[in-house]
């Protein structure tokens, strides 16, 4: 059965995602990751659109990042997923941003994604899924999710739509 039918009967399809993408089976690992990618991107980018800078380094609570901290987090773990694709090993907590202030640290934040993005392709498939989904995707996803959480709370004219790309 295709994934873009209901169980409900052949030909009733399922309505079209926000982004208007449609699933069809099968899909390859390399087509679910790639998808997942893409996924992930949209909402990233829709997250981190146009924070006010009065929001920049604020949190929900103690435990939680603000948007500067997300970035800065995020510049690590892509260079970990480049560090990966090298053979060699990252260590938590060395790295140092480059940078300060909060335009460069997303334009860096930005750079380091799609090198992370573009040399999965490269590595052998099980590497390359594991970093792209497990460092890149899922990890983005879990962000946007804080990030959404913060906007909405903090910025209330805020679309939270927005991160499906409205």
């Amino acid at each position: 059965r295709r994934l873009d039918q209901r169980n409900d009967g052949p030909g009733k399809s399922l309505p079209t995602l926000r982004l208007g993408l449609r699933y069809t089976a099968p899909m390859t690992g390399s087509e679910a990751v790639t998808s997942l990618i893409s996924v992930a991107t949209v909402q990233i980018k829709g997250v981190f659109k146009d924070v006010p800078a009065e929001l920049v380094n604020s949190k929900l609570h103690e435990g939680l990042m603000s948007p500067a901290t997300t970035a800065a987090h995020l510049c690590e773990v892509y260079t970990s997923v480049l560090t990966a694709s090298k053979g060699e090993e990252h260590k938590w907590g060395s790295y140092e941003l480059p940078v300060s202030e909060w335009s460069e640290v997303l334009e860096l934040m930005w750079s380091l994604r799609e090198e992370a993005i573009a040399v999965v392709p490269s590595l052998p498939e099980d590497k390359g899924a594991h970093l792209a989904i497990d460092y890149i995707a899922a990890h983005d996803f879990y962000h946007v999710g804080q990030l959404a959480a913060l906007r909405v709370a903090l910025e209330p004219n805020w679309n939270a739509y927005s991160i499906y790309g409205e």
